[in-house]
Order: C-alpha cells, then structure tokens, then sequence
C-alpha cells in the first residue's frame, strides 16, 4: 500500500508502476482505478455528493492513462473544505500476462493550518 498526503481542494496523483520478471512491462490492457473509499461517507452511500464537478472519477472503473512502457497515471480531485479531511482509499487492478494484480493507495487528506472544522 502507498500512503500519500494531500490538502483539501488538491488534485491526487496516482502513479502505477507494471514491473513483470524485475523490469517495466505493459499491462495486458489499461490499469483501472477500480474503487475509492471516501471519508464522511457511509460505504452505501453514493459519494457523488462530496465530489465535485468536473471530477473525472464519478464513474468507476477509470482507467489509468499510459506514460510509457509500465508507466501508468490517474487524477482524482479531492473535494475543497472540512468534508475532505480523512483517509481515502483507492484501488487499481491490472493484469500482467493475465495474472491480476492490485495496487493500493491510502491517502491522508489534512488540513494545512488546522484551522477546518465539520458541523
């Protein structure tokens, strides 16, 4: 799992790395982020609410886009004020000569001066 830390309002970037046999390969097709757990939000609640516009991960699957040769790259826009605070979780699939991987993020969204409370 790979932990990163970001702010309200920041756009996360999510980097994959396809190593096959010690070097970079190709995944078989795209790498997609397959979920995202959001803060605040119950598990069966559509988090669409606390998301904003134009957020490009309001459908899943998303696919990661290609950099290079086993380089893969996703945005996520992270909602702006106190209701962002908290711990997201993200998960990528891929499959390397149709054996499916998974990559997790856990993302630590703080406030920079402390200064955001939720009512």
């Amino acid at each position: 799992m790979l932990n990163l830390s970001y702010n309200p309002g920041q756009t996360v970037d999510l980097f994959l790395e396809v190593i096959g046999s010690g070097v970079l390969v190709d995944a078989d097709a795209l790498p997609e982020l397959t979920s995202v757990l959001v803060p605040n939000v119950p598990s069966t609640a559509t988090p669409a609410p606390f998301i904003p516009d134009p957020n490009p991960l309001l459908i899943l699957p998303q696919a990661f886009t290609r950099v290079g040769t086993g380089i893969y790259f996703c945005k996520y826009i992270l909602p702006k004020g106190g209701i962002a605070l908290g711990t997201y979780l993200f998960t990528a699939t891929y499959l390397v000569a149709t054996v499916p991987f998974t990559q997790n993020y856990r993302v630590q969204v703080s406030s920079p001066n402390a200064n955001y409370s939720i009512t």
